[in-house]
């Protein structure tokens, strides 16, 4: 009996221990790290307009894509996943999903929940984003195949629509530019899961940057490059490098969210 009430005083001390309040100054355990800490939409937007990075934008997906999405944008280095129309449970339950371990490199952002997609957008292209929207069908022509186009230029908001009914149509009358992945069954007929599709074309965006490193610089200047070119300065996140070459001549390129030099002139 004695042994009995011994064994069961230490269970109560043992519990009393763990349920006690911490001391002042009594070093925490440290809280396990959640992937993608997000900022507020305004900070986003702000952000966004100063430094043009690209950003990844679904229109009302659902959880478990959006977490497959987040996994694709931080393997493949984009840097903001935009979310409209999920809940912040929802949005929380999709950061459990991608799996993502500590500073994952890609923030998931939470547009409010009274802004519609075409609202969304509007305020995107407000920050100086240009919106490339991909779509299952041809948008009555106008959209291009993904791999005819330059994907390494900053400032690009890739917006994917519903797998079933796509962008709503007076979202899509907002887009740049409309891109679509080509595939043997006929958009109406089928579509890519959106995670899928967000793979894809950020797998190709990745390309394009290995294709622009291997270039080096555009065709026109690689003759003078090897008579002598040199950059005058590196480019930082949201700067301009000028590069000249010995005959005087020279360019303007741009460096993207991963200090990569896109490839072409650019009016900045």
């Amino acid at each position: 009996m004695l042994q009995h009430l011994c064994c069961l005083a230490q269970v109560c001390l043992a519990l009393a221990v763990l349920e006690a309040p911490a001391r002042p100054g009594a070093e925490r355990p440290p809280r396990p790290a959640t992937a993608a800490q997000a900022p507020d939409w305004q900070g986003f937007l702000d952000q966004a307009s100063l430094a043009r990075q690209s950003c990844v934008v679904l229109c009302g997906a659902r959880p478990g894509n959006v977490g497959s999405t987040l996994r694709v944008c931080a393997l493949l280095g984009l840097p903001f996943l935009v979310v409209i129309g999920l809940s912040r449970d929802k949005c929380k339950k999709a950061v459990e999903l991608s799996q993502l371990g500590e500073d994952p490199g890609v923030s998931l952002v939470k547009p409010p929940l009274s802004l519609e997609v075409h609202e969304v957008l509007q305020r995107l292209r407000a920050t100086g984003l240009s919106l490339l929207g991909l779509t299952a069908h041809s948008a009555g022509g106008k959209a291009k195949p993904v791999w005819n186009l330059k994907l390494t230029c900053p400032g690009v908001a890739f917006v994917f629509g519903r797998e079933h009914d796509g962008i709503p149509p007076n979202a899509e009358m907002l887009l740049d530019e409309a891109a679509t992945i080509p595939m043997v069954v006929d958009g109406e007929k089928g579509s890519l899961n959106v995670s899928h599709a967000a793979a894809l074309v950020l797998y190709e965006r990745r390309r394009n940057f290995a294709a622009a490193v291997d270039t080096g610089m555009p065709p026109k200047k690689k003759a003078a490059d090897e008579a002598g070119g040199s950059p005058l300065k590196k480019a930082k996140k949201g700067k301009a490098a000028v590069w000249e070459w010995k005959d005087g001549s020279s360019w303007k390129a741009y460096a993207d969210e991963d200090s990569q030099l896109c490839p072409e002139t650019l009016n900045v």
